[in-house]
């Protein structure tokens, strides 16, 4: 029996959009494939988050615990509100799409599902940032384009494509 086509899409807070989300869509439809769909928590942010609160005086010079946990767990709701979003879109289009939700890297993350599920193709969002912004922070999605088995499609903030 022949492997169907798979596709990774990779959301996170920052990265996802409806065109991104429709292009996945498109490209299972087109090659008969199926979609992972998978939103990366970003296991840095509720920590810089937390920082930038503190250094505006909103919680005091060290979070709790009990903060951090209850700022991971509402970015963890955002991301199954954006699974569900996807999933709906799919069953509409009667596409196959399993679904992941996950806090770590986001590089890091994408090649591992990469690697876990054998995908044949990713699809990302590239955020809207300065060019000495990725110099000097790095770009993840830059990362995954590199290191990456398998084509890497990314959209950037505006919708457009930016890579094959």
């Amino acid at each position: 029996m022949t492997r169907r086509p798979l596709a990774l899409l990779a959301l996170s807070t920052g990265r996802q959009s409806d065109a991104l989300i429709q292009r996945a869509l498109s490209w299972a439809t087109e090659s008969g494939g199926d979609l992972v769909a998978a939103f990366i928590i970003d296991s840095r942010v509720p920590e810089r988050v937390a920082a930038q609160l503190a250094d505006s005086g909103f919680v005091g010079e060290q979070p709790s615990e009990e903060f951090l946990r209850a700022l991971l767990a509402e970015y963890q709701d955002g991301a199954r509100e954006a699974i569900a979003r996807v999933e709906a879109a799919a069953r509409a289009r009667d596409v196959s799409v399993e679904s992941v939700v996950t806090v770590g890297d986001l590089a890091d993350a994408c090649l591992a599902l990469i690697d876990q599920r054998s995908a044949d193709r990713v699809l990302l969002m590239r955020q809207d940032r300065s060019a000495l912004s990725r110099f000097l922070f790095g770009s993840a999605v830059d990362d995954v384009v590199r290191r990456a088995p398998c084509p890497v499609e990314v959209l950037d903030d505006g919708g457009g494509e930016t890579a094959p």
